[in-house]
This record gives structure tokens, C-alpha cells and sequence, in this order.
């Protein structure tokens, strides 16, 4: 039975064309340190629910990314996955 579970899942297999994606960090590196920085600190601190109030923990920690880049992260991302995306299709 799980031989014809697999050739299905095999035969029926998609994959995103992004699965070969690689982010260049270059013009990236201090924000992504900055916002790693502030994620190992902060999110744990969530996921164990060791705040107060969850709401003004997630919204800090979303204002605290932020401010350390995640918009330029996010920018470049989306710049280069686009232009990949654009040679894929060619």
C-alpha cells in the first residue's frame, strides 16, 4: 500500500520554480545580524509565553524588527526573487 501512497505523491509532485532561489545577503548583512540579533532575544520570549500581555509582545517585537531593517529585507528579497523569477521564465 505505502508503494502506491509514494509513486502518487511522486507523480503528483509540484515544485516552485524558487525552490533553486538563493537570497544574496550582500547589500543585506547588517540588517539581517541586527534583525537575527532581535528575534533569538525576543521571540523566545514569546513562543514560551513568558509575557505579560502576548498582543504587546508580538507588536514590539514586530516594531523592534522593523526598526532594524525588515522592510529593507523584505525590499530586497522580493527585488531578487523577482528578477529570478523573470530569468526563470524566459
Amino acid at each position: 500500500m505505502k508503494i502506491h501512497v509514494y509513486k502518487y505523491q511522486i507523480d503528483n509532485l509540484v515544485t516552485s520554480p524558487l525552490c533553486a532561489f538563493s537570497l544574496v545577503t550582500t547589500n543585506i548583512k547588517s540588517e539581517l545580524a541586527a534583525c537575527n540579533d532581535i528575534w533569538n532575544t525576543k521571540a523566545d520570549i514569546l513562543f514560551f509565553s513568558k509575557v505579560p500581555d502576548v498582543s504587546k509582545g508580538i507588536a514590539d517585537l514586530n516594531a523592534s524588527l522593523k526598526s532594524a531593517g525588515a522592510d529593507k529585507i523584505m525590499t530586497e528579497a522580493n527585488t531578487q526573487a523577482k528578477s529570478y523569477l523573470a530569468e526563470y521564465n524566459k
